[in-house]
């Protein structure tokens, strides 16, 4: 750990293993008054020591541990949630219980050998925990766990690699996975008009030649359409600053065709068709 007050500077001493029996750490939560950390057999407390130039850390149980790191969750009442080797646990900030007692036939038919690649995140506006699993022989994260604190259910419309929420006021469940059959970057229980994105570059010369003076001829883009057609009504508009000015220097609006005009070109590789 970095020292107190001293963000970054680690001292050759400021190691801890919160397992006596040094077993890799699987998960790491910050919870309150602590951090909580796990193996796949034991569950750890680390706080503050008395002194206040160090930490120490407690066993809260060595049955009960973590197996995917990624399932790792705070419920709005307090409660941190995540899978371990035969279901759910949760932590209330005192003890450990077993969440999952009524469903134990669903753990027995995990992958056990994808278990560790579970992926969860905690829905704010539904107020649940999602945990996505690869349930019987499938090499995905086909099914998930819903946890609303007191019921479990299961929803299998998404297979979720990745999830979480963003970090605004929209709070916006986000998932990398498959959704009808297509990858890609998912917003959940969601519907409406497609948004406006927005990519935004450095200076496009290298970091070592940025205050050199040049010209860029040509700039390739490479689209990639899901929706496995190319829209008319679909527009990429790419504007140019230069000198290190916020003034913009030029401004083109270019179609997802193979054409290129004054230096604008767009790639015409459509993602999933021939």
């Amino acid at each position: 750990w970095s020292e107190i007050g001293k963000w970054g500077t680690i001292g050759k001493a400021n190691k801890m293993y919160p397992d006596p029996t040094a077993s890799a750490i699987t998960g790491l939560k910050r919870v309150a008054g602590g951090l909580l950390a796990t193996t796949e057999t034991g569950v750890f407390f680390i706080t503050e020591n008395d002194r206040g130039d160090g930490f120490r850390s407690s066993s809260i149980s060595m049955t009960s541990g973590c197996v995917a790191p990624s399932s790792i969750a705070t419920l709005r009442n307090g409660v941190t949630v995540w899978l371990g080797p035969d279901g759910f646990y949760g932590f209330d900030g005192q003890q450990v219980a077993f969440l999952f007692g009524l469903h134990r036939r669903f753990a027995e038919r995990f992958n056990r050998a994808r278990m560790h690649k579970a992926a969860a995140m905690f829905d704010p506006t539904s107020g649940e925990y999602r945990c996505w699993v690869s349930y019987e022989n499938s090499e995905r994260n086909n099914l998930c766990f819903v946890f609303d604190g007191v019921n479990w259910r299961v929803r299998d419309d998404v297979s979720a690699t990745a999830s979480c929420v963003t970090a605004d006021h929209r709070r916006l469940p986000l998932v990398v996975g498959r959704y009808g059959g297509l990858d890609g970057v998912w917003v959940l229980d969601h519907a409406g008009t497609p948004a406006t994105g927005l990519f935004r570059t450095p200076w496009i010369r290298s970091s070592d030649r940025s205050q050199e003076r040049s010209s860029v001829r040509t700039v390739w883009l490479w689209c990639r359409e899901l929706s496995g057609q190319t829209l008319a009504a679909h527009r990429i508009n790419v504007t140019a600053r230069a000198d290190y000015r916020a003034e913009t220097a030029s401004s083109k609006t270019v179609t997802p065709f193979p054409e290129v005009a004054d230096g604008y070109g767009v790639n015409p590789s459509i993602y999933g068709v021939e």
